[in-house]
Parts: C-alpha cells; structure tokens; sequence
C-alpha cells in the first residue's frame, strides 16, 4: 500500500463497505523517540480531527465520529461500525532551516517532521481485527515553485504532515471499501510460493 501507508496487516479479506460507519477512538502516544509528548498529544488531536473530515469527503458511510471511549458506547448504538485507534510511536518535529534549504541543496533531504503512526482498525461490536497499519510520514513543506517560509514553523509543518497523514489513511479506507485484500506483511502470497 506504499505510498499510502507504510506497513499493513490485513488478516483476512474484508469489504469496509459493509459496515455502517467509522469511529475514530483514541490515538495515544508513546514514550519512546518522542521528543515533546504535549506536542505529540496535540498532533493527535488534529489527525483525529483531519481523518473524520477526510473520511467524510468520501461520502461512503452512513456516520464518521469522534469517540472519547468507543467501548463505553452501547452495542445497539454502534451498529456494524469500524473503530481506528493508535499511538504516535515516534515524534521529531525536525529543523525548519534544514527543511528551508532542502529546496536548494535537494540532496540533504533533511530537517522534515518525522511523526510515526501505528494503528488499529477493528469491528466495533466484536472486537476483531480488520487491519494494523504503520504511517510513517516525513514532509518538507516546500512548493514546487519555490521554497515556503512557513516551514520554518514546526507546527505548521507538523499540521500540514497530520493532514497528508489523515489524507493517505482514509485514501486506503477508501481503496477498501469495495474489498480489502489480505496481506500479511513480509510473508508471500500463496501463488509467490516457489514449488519443492
């Protein structure tokens, strides 16, 4: 699913079309390689709130929510619903110098945040797993014509990696509306397998 997420299990093949709605549950954050946890607390806050718009540009679900605690909800109220939640692994807002330049000196590469995304997404009503996906996503913030000032401001290049984030995940929702292929990452295919 490169470049849309970074890894993906999926453990059985499923139509994400099938459910009634998405409920968007808690994304926490990690201890490890996280540089600032308050900030990484905000950076959650916006992609939860990005991925519910994102996901209802799409127009393919009855409801997309914001949940504090999905499993407090009744049963009955959910429905056949989906529920994403994760944890922010990893959080480096990285250097607005290094990612001014970037545009002239192309070969550094360097300075762009640095957030990592591991997540879940599983059946409301019964708990199982539809998907386990990782997003690990770097941005420099510049434009095609020219270098952008504003990437001097962490947060403005972290909000605008929380929104490509938000962007690719429910793009990859997307893609699974109609079937959502099983993979288990790093094992072939059935077909892949050599004979012996």
């Amino acid at each position: 699913f490169d470049p849309l997420l970074s890894l993906v299990y999926v453990p059985e093949t499923r139509r994400l079309g099938d459910y009634d709605g998405i409920i968007i549950g808690q994304i926490g954050v990690g201890k490890e390689w996280v540089e600032s946890p308050e900030q990484a607390a905000g950076y959650a806050t916006l992609f939860r709130i990005l991925l519910r718009r994102e996901l209802l540009k799409l127009d393919k679900f009855g409801f997309v929510s914001l949940a504090h605690d999905p499993s407090s909800e009744s049963q009955d109220a959910l429905g056949k619903a989906l529920v994403v939640e994760g944890k922010i692994t990893r959080f480096d807002t990285g250097s607005g110098l290094m990612r001014y330049f970037s545009y002239f000196l192309w070969f550094l590469q360097g300075g762009a945040p640095d957030p990592q995304t591991e997540g879940r997404i599983t059946e409301a009503q019964t708990g199982r797993l539809v998907a386990e996906f990782v997003d690990r996503r770097r941005h420099l913030c510049n434009t095609p014509f020219g270098p952008n000032p504003h990437t001097f401001k962490a947060g403005y290049a972290m909000r605008v990696t929380a929104h490509e984030s938000a962007k690719c995940l429910a793009r990859f929702i997307d893609l699974g509306f109609e079937e959502l292929p099983a993979a288990a990452a790093g094992l072939p295919d059935d077909d892949d397998e050599s004979e012996t």
